[in-house]
C-alpha cells in the first residue's frame, strides 16, 4: 500500500497511539532544587468531548507550569546572588534624611569576613585612636586626639652635686664651708630619648599598618574601593581579602550554574511550552508517524499471511503428489507380487500365521479359487482386501486387492 493512500485520517489513530505512551500522571507539585521545598503547581485541566481528557494536554500544561515555576525560582536566586556579588559588604550609610541605614548582606558579610560587626564599625574601631569629633579645629584641641595622649610624658629630670675646687669663684669668702655645683643627670635624659625613639618606632609601625588596613578595607558604598589585585603582597590584610574574594567567587560560580540551567529552561519554553499550538503540531506529527507505522504493519501482516497461506497450499499440493506417488508405487509393488499387502491367515495350532496370497483383480481371485478347487479340492471364495496404509497427509489408503477365504 503506498503511503500517499491511507485508510483513515491520522487523528483517528491518536487514542491508539496514546495507549502506547508510558503511564505517567500530570505533575501536581515539584521540588524546589535550591531549598528542597515542595512547590504546588496550578494549571487548567483540559475538558474533552464525552468526558474524555487528553493525557498529552494534561501533561503539557503541568510541565508548562513546572517550567514557569523553575524559571521563576532560578531568576529570583540569580537576582539575589547578583545583588550580593555587586554589593558584598555590609555597611552603615546615611539616607536622604540623614538617618543611618544598613546596606549590603549581613549573612554573607559574616560568612565571608568572619566578623560580627559591620565593616563600618570595624573601620571606626580601627580609626578610634586617631579620631576626634573636634578635629575640625585640631590646632586648638590637639590634646583631645587619643593618639596624642600616648606620647611619653617628659619626666622630671634629676640632678647630682659636685664639690667645687678650692680656687673656684663659687667659694664663699665669709666662711669655709664646702660649695657644691648642681648639674642635670643625663641618665634621665637618655631614658627619655630612648622612650621617644621607641614611641617613634611604634607609631611608625602602627601608621604603616593603618595605611595597609585602609588600603584593604576602604569601601565605596557596599563594595570595596580597591580590588584585591591592587594590594601589595606585603599587605598583612591581603589574605583576608583573598579569602573574602574566594567566597564571592563561589557565588559567581553558583550564579553561572543557575544561569546555564535557566537558559535551558528558557530555550525549552521558547521552543515548545510557550504556546499550546506547539503541542498540537507535535501531536499531528506523531499521529502521522504512528499512522504510517500502523498501516505499514497491517500491510506487512497481510502480506505475510498471504505468503504463509500460499506456502501452505503449495506444500500441501506437493505432499499430496508425494503421497499419491508413494501409494501408486506401493500398489504396483503389491500387485506385481514384490510386496505383500500384509494380510495373514488365522494362527494354526502352533500360533503361526501365514501371509495370504494377493490378487490384483476379482477375476484373478476367482480364477485362483477355481484352481484351488480343482487341484486341492478346496472350496474358497474371493473377498476385498481390508488392509490400509497411512499416508503422509494423515489419510488411509487400501491396496485395492483380493484374497481367498473358506466358505462358512
Amino acid at each position: 500500500m503506498p503511503y500517499s493512500s491511507y485508510t483513515k485520517h491520522y487523528t483517528d489513530y491518536r487514542k491508539d497511539r496514546q495507549k502506547t505512551l508510558p503511564k505517567r500522571n500530570p505533575l501536581k507539585s515539584i521540588i524546589n532544587p535550591l531549598t528542597k521545598e515542595t512547590i504546588e503547581l496550578e494549571w487548567e485541566s483540559p475538558r474533552g468531548h464525552n468526558w474524555y481528557i487528553d493525557p498529552e494536554v494534561s501533561m503539557f500544561r503541568s510541565q508548562q507550569a513546572a517550567n514557569a515555576k523553575l524559571r521563576e525560582v532560578y531568576q529570583k536566586e540569580i537576582k539575589r546572588l547578583s545583588k550580593i556579588i555587586n554589593n558584598p559588604l555590609y555597611v552603615k550609610a546615611l539616607d536622604s534624611y540623614g538617618s543611618r541605614v544598613h546596606k549590603g548582606n549581613l549573612a554573607f558579610w559574616r560568612l565571608a569576613s568572619g566578623y560580627r560587626q559591620t565593616l563600618t564599625e570595624l573601620v571606626e574601631e580601627r580609626e578610634g585612636p586617631y579620631f576626634s569629633h573636634d578635629n575640625a579645629d585640631i590646632d586648638s584641641r590637639w590634646e583631645k586626639v587619643p593618639v596624642v595622649k600616648n606620647i611619653p610624658s617628659r619626666p622630671r629630670f634629676g640632678s647630682y652635686s659636685r664639690q667645687v675646687c678650692p680656687t673656684s669663684i663659687a667659694t664663699p669668702t665669709w666662711n669655709q664651708r664646702p660649695v657644691y655645683l648642681h648639674m642635670v643627670d643625663v641618665k634621665g635624659i637618655d631614658a627619655y630619648i630612648k622612650s621617644l625613639e621607641q614611641y617613634r618606632e611604634d607609631i611608625t609601625k602602627e601608621f604603616d599598618d593603618f595605611i595597609c588596613f585602609y588600603k584593604a578595607h576602604d569601601y565605596n558604598g557596599p563594595n570595596w574601593k580597591h580590588h584585591v589585585d591592587d594590594l601589595s603582597d606585603d599587605n598583612p590584610y591581603k589574605p583576608f581579602r583573598l579569602k573574602f574574594e574566594a567566597e564571592v567567587q563561589k557565588l559567581r560560580d553558583q550564579k553561572d550554574l543557575h544561569e546555564a540551567k535557566l537558559e535551558k529552561l528558557q530555550t525549552r519554553w521558547d521552543d515548545y511550552y510557550c504556546d499550546e499550538k506547539n503541542l498540537e503540531a507535535e501531536q499531528e506529527r506523531l499521529d502521522k508517524k504512528f499512522r504510517q507505522r500502523s498501516e505499514r504493519r497491517a500491510e506487512l501482516r497481510k502480506s505475510l499471511k498471504e505468503k504463509r497461506k500460499t506456502r501452505e497450499e503449495t506444500a500441501r499440493k506437493e505432499l499430496i503428489e508425494q503421497v499419491r506417488e508413494e501409494m501408486t508405487q506401493w500398489k504396483d509393488a503389491i500387485h506385481s507380487g514384490k510386496k505383500p499387502c500384509g494380510c495373514t491367515s488365522s494362527p494354526n495350532s502352533e500360533g503361526i500365521r501365514a501371509l495370504k496370497k494377493h490378487y490384483s483383480t476379482l477375476e484373478d481371485a476367482t480364477h485362483g479359487a477355481k484352481g484351488a478347487l480343482i487341484k486341492s479340492d478346496l472350496h474358497l471364495r474371493p473377498y476385498k482386501c481390508p488392509v490400509k496404509k497411512t499416508g503422509r497427509d494423515g489419510r488411509h489408503y487400501t491396496c485395492g486387492g483380493y484374497h481367498l477365504t473358506k466358505f462358512e
